[in-house]
C-alpha cells in the first residue's frame, strides 16, 4: 500500500485582490506521521504586523490529517496603502514530535508566494489588482460545485473543502465581484534536511539503554592511556575508605599505589570521608569534610565550614589532600547562550531532552547551565597518574585538546570529535565531527546520532580506541 507524500492542501473559491484581509484554512496531509505537529508561518512584514505566527493544528479524525488557519492582510504594514508590486512569501515550517514510530524526516517546509501586480495592471474585477498564488511544484485542480458570492462585508474568508466558497469580501463600494473558477491547491512539502542534520535523534542501531550514573573509558593506546571515570551527579564524594565513618558510601577511594609500607603510611593520613566536590548554580564547590589532615586548594587551606568556589573560566587549580595526594582540577564550559565558538558544539538543551523522551531538561543540566559548566575534571598528579575523574554536568567533550574533558592521545584534525551526555537514566555518545572516522563497535554513526553506551563497547575515534567499562575503580590494592 502506497501513501501520498506529505502535502498542504487549500481551496480558493474566488480570487482576492490587494487590500483584502484573508483567512485561509489549510489541510495538512502527512500519512504515517504521529503526534501533534507545530506549524509556524513566517510572513512578509508587509502582509501583517505579526511576522511570525504559530498554529496549534487540530486533527479532524482522519489519521495523518491536521487543519489550521492562516490569516493575513494584503495591505502595507504602515501608511494604509495597498501592497506594493512584488512577491510576498509565506514560509511554512512543520515540526513533528520525536515520538516512537515517527518517520525520520519529521521536519517539513514549504513556501507560498503571493504575487501582487503593478497598480496599473487592472487584472481583477473593477480594475482591482488580483493577487496570484505561486508555490514550487504546486498543482492546481479545478473544483466544481462552488457557491457564489453571498454578500459584501469587511474581509475575505476562504473555507477549505470541496464546497469552498467566498463568505465575504472587502471593498463593498465596488459591488459584487463575478464568480471565478474555484481551484484546489496542493502544495508538496519538502524535507528540511538541514534542520534534520542539526537535530539529534536516538540511534536505531543501538536501542538498549544501560541505566547507570557512572561509567569509565579506558584508552587502549599501546603507549599507555588514561582511564577516565564519568560521574553524572551533583557531587563527587571521596575518602580513604569505601564508606565514611557513618556508613555513607564514597564515590571515589583515594589511595597510594602500589601499596608499599611507605604508601600505606600516606594512605592512613586520608580520612574515611575526606571531602567532596559539589555542583551548584555558581560553579563547583571544593569542600573538606572535617578531615583529620586537611585539604588545600591552590596552596590555601580549605576549612570544613568554608568551601572554595571555582567558577567557569577560572584557571587550573591544584587540589592537595592530607599533605600528600595532588590533583589538577579543570572546569570545562561552553559560551553563553547566543554566543558561538568555532569548533565547539552548543551544549545539550531541551531539544535533546525531548528526543530522548523527557518533558523537561534534567535537573543536572539546568543547574550546570546557570553555572555555565559542562564538566569538571580531576586528574591525579603524583600517584596513579593514568586515572582521572570527570563530574559530568551537561556534556563531556572528547577531543585532542587539553580543554576537552576526555583528552585523546592522537590529534587527527578535529577539535571536538564527540561528546558524552547523560539523560533518561543512561549515557549517550554523539559524534560531532566528520573530519575523521568514528565507530561504535563496527558501526559508524552519523552526525547528531545519539548512541546509548554500555560496558563492553569500543569507541574508535580516528586512531584513538576507547573501551567502555563499568564505572567502578580498579581497586588493585584490596
Amino acid at each position: 500500500m502506497t501513501t501520498d507524500p506529505p502535502h498542504l492542501d487549500f481551496d480558493l473559491g474566488r480570487d482576492f485582490c490587494a487590500g483584502d484581509a484573508v483567512h485561509i484554512d489549510f489541510r495538512l496531509n502527512c500519512a504515517g506521521y504521529l503526534g501533534t505537529p507545530i506549524v509556524q508561518a513566517l510572513l512578509s512584514p508587509l502582509l501583517t504586523q505579526t511576522h511570525w505566527l504559530e498554529f496549534p493544528p487540530t486533527r479532524p479524525g482522519t489519521p495523518g490529517v491536521w487543519e489550521f488557519r492562516q490569516s493575513f492582510l494584503l495591505r502595507a504594514a504602515s501608511g494604509g496603502t495597498d501592497c506594493a508590486r512584488g512577491d510576498y512569501p509565506i514560509d511554512f515550517t512543520i515540526d513533528f514530535p520525536p515520538v516512537p514510530g515517527q518517520p525520520v524526516q519529521r521536519f517539513l517546509h514549504a513556501t507560498l508566494r503571493l504575487h501582487v501586480p503593478a497598480n496599473d495592471s487592472g487584472n481583477g474585477a473593477n480594475g482591482q489588482r488580483r493577487v496570484e498564488i505561486q508555490g514550487a511544484d504546486m498543482s492546481i485542480i479545478d473544483v466544481d460545485e462552488l457557491s457564489q458570492l453571498t454578500d459584501s462585508a469587511s474581509d475575505v474568508t476562504i473555507v477549505m473543502g470541496k464546497s469552498s466558497r467566498l463568505v465575504s469580501r472587502s471593498r463593498p463600494a465596488n459591488g459584487p465581484v463575478p464568480a471565478s473558477s474555484g481551484r484546489h491547491y496542493s502544495l508538496p512539502l519538502k524535507f528540511d534536511l538541514q534542520r534534520l542534520q542539526q537535530t539529534p535523534f536516538p540511534s536505531r542501531t543501538f536501542t538498549e539503554i544501560s541505566q547507570r550514573d557512572t561509567l569509565s573509558l579506558q584508552c587502549l593506546d599501546p603507549r599507555g592511556g588514561r582511564r577516565t571515570l564519568l560521574f553524572a551527579r551533583h557531587e563527587l564524594r571521596y575518602g580513604g575508605m569505601r564508606t565514611s565513618k557513618t556508613g555513607e558510601p564514597n564515590d571515589l577511594i583515594f589511595a597510594w599505589i602500589p601499596l608499599t609500607p611507605a604508601h600505606r603510611a600516606l594512605w592512613d593520613r586520608i580520612s574515611a570521608r575526606h571531602g567532596e566536590l559539589q555542583l551548584n548554580r555558581e560553579g563547583i564547590l571544593i569542600c573538606d569534610a572535617n578531615s583529620k589532615n586537611g585539604t588545600q586548594f591552590n596552596h590555601n587551606p580549605v576549612l570544613s565550614n568554608t568551601p572554595v568556589l571555582c567558577r567557569a573560566g577560572d584557571p587550573t587549580g591544584l587540589l592537595r589532600i592530607a599533605d600528600g595526594l595532588e590533583f589538577q582540577v579543570d572546569l570545562q564550559s561552553s559560551p553563553p547562550d547566543g554566543v558561538t565558538q568555532p569548533n565547539r558544539a552548543a551544549p545539550p538543551d531541551r531539544v535533546y531532552a525531548a528526543v530522548l523522551g523527557l518533558t523537561t531538561e534534567p535537573t543536572l543540566w539546568a543547574v550546570a547551565k546557570q553555572a555555565n559548566l559542562d564538566s569538571a575534571r580531576v586528574r591525579r598528579m603524583n600517584n596513579l597518574v593514568e586515572e582521572e575523574y570527570v563530574l559530568l554536568c551537561r556534556q563531556a567533550i572528547l577531543g585532542p585538546r587539553d580543554s576537552a574533558a576526555v583528552t585523546l592521545c592522537y590529534d587527527d584534525g578535529a577539535d571536538d570529535v564527540a561528546r558524552i551526555l547523560h539523560a533518561a537514566g543512561g549515557f549517550w555518545f554523539e559524534r560531532l565531527s566528520d573530519a575523521q572516522p568514528v565507530r561504535v563497535d563496527e558501526y559508524e554513526p552519523v552526525l547528531r546520532e545519539l548512541v546509548p553506551l554500555k560496558p563492553g563497547m569500543t569507541l574508535c575515534l580516528g586512531r584513538n580506541r576507547l573501551e567502555v567499562r563499568e564505572g567502578e575503580q580498579d581497586l588493585r590494592y584490596e
